[in-house]
């Protein structure tokens, strides 16, 4: 969630998705404290996981942080816009590593 310029975490229990024992797994359940104005984001580990930029290396969770601070202003489709074109130049001519899964809405 970012409020007001700060982000606020909630991580997510680790477990594949294609996990063949997913009923004998127990997930952690979180009761979030929403407000108005709120932005909430949800992803998969695909955007960060992305090798790129000049050195070939990965984009990062810091840095997907910073980018969310940093458009968190705008309005929603916007955010969108900008996120797509950042992974665009980002990834330049290498291939997609992984699927990518961003989801953002604003209270």
């Amino acid at each position: 969630i970012l409020r007001e310029k700060e982000l606020i975490e909630y991580k997510a229990t680790k477990y594949a998705i294609g996990s063949k024992d997913v009923e004998n797994k127990d997930f952690e359940t979180h009761v979030i404290d929403y407000q108005e104005g709120d932005c909430i984001y949800m992803l998969s580990d695909g955007y960060p996981d992305q090798f790129g930029g000049p050195y070939n290396k990965k984009f990062k969770t810091k840095v997907m942080k910073e980018m969310f601070l940093e458009i968190c202003h705008q309005p929603m489709e916007k955010q969108k816009e900008l996120i797509h074109q950042r992974f665009l130049d980002w990834k330049g001519e290498l291939e997609q590593v992984d699927d990518i899964l961003i989801s953002g809405i604003r209270l």
